[in-house]
């Protein structure tokens, strides 16, 4: 079994942005990879997806994470355009795959896997339910009304891991994608975490969360949505919450 891992990796200016990131802007990566590494199972392939605003070096990023992350032969460093947010990232990421991996791991940079077992306790709801396609943190099946948007349910908080095979075998027999627009801007990204995966949903595919077991902890709200002092097996990279 095939396990690879995807980064949506942003590096530009952004609203909240951990202090380490100024003297090293390539620091999200860092701990990320940092955490792969301690996984007990085995990550194949690492896509780090890289987008950029206007005012940030591009050569600089690139040159750091060839320097740091070339001669790590699982990680694959890619660039986009800033257009999206992290869901065409991924999106990207597994039309790179193509297939390759059984399951993948989504992430926003400034998210990661924290216990040395996270993946391995994320693949436990593969294990017990073929037909799931996608895992996240939080799965919310109260209507998205907003933006001229009425989606019946959609994942809240996006991370998670999807069956790559069934996704791959969905794009190349039934034409579906993720379902999202490209261009910049909050309306845009909002809309695609709303709509990335609203296509498999109505044609009646599998969705789960991981609320009732493990701890989901929301930064931006400061909201505990999962098991209160559940395990930690996603977590925001934010120094803050005593994790570094």
């Amino acid at each position: 079994m095939k396990i690879s891992y995807t980064i949506a990796a942003y590096f530009g200016k952004r609203n909240v942005k951990h202090p380490n990131c100024l003297e090293n802007p390539i620091w999200y990566v860092s701990q990320q990879i940092n955490y792969i590494n301690k996984q007990s199972v085995f990550i194949e392939r690492i896509y780090i997806i890289c987008t950029f605003d206007k005012e940030t070096d591009n050569k600089y990023i690139i040159d750091q994470l060839n320097e740091y992350y070339s001669s790590d032969k699982r990680i694959v460093i890619k660039v986009k355009e800033n257009d999206g947010a992290s869901y065409t990232s991924w999106k990207f990421a597994l039309h790179e795959d193509n297939g390759y991996s059984d399951y993948v791991i989504l992430m926003e940079d400034d998210y990661m896997l924290y216990s040395e077992d996270s993946v391995e306790l994320l693949l436990e709801y593969f294990e017990k339910d073929s037909n799931l396609f996608y895992l996240c943190q939080f799965w919310n099946t109260n209507p998205y009304i907003q933006n001229g948007l009425n989606i019946v349910a959609h994942a809240a908080m996006s991370n998670g891991v999807i069956n790559n095979k069934m996704y791959h075998d969905l794009r190349i027999n039934r034409n579906m994608d993720f379902k999202v627009k490209y261009g910049t801007g909050y309306d845009v990204y909002c809309s695609n975490q709303a709509t990335f995966l609203d296509d498999y949903n109505i044609s009646g595919c599998l969705f789960k969360d991981i609320r009732e077991k493990y701890s989901v902890y929301f930064p931006h709200s400061d909201i505990e949505y999962g098991k209160a002092d559940g395990k930690k097996l996603i977590v925001p990279i934010d120094r803050d919450l005593g994790y570094f």
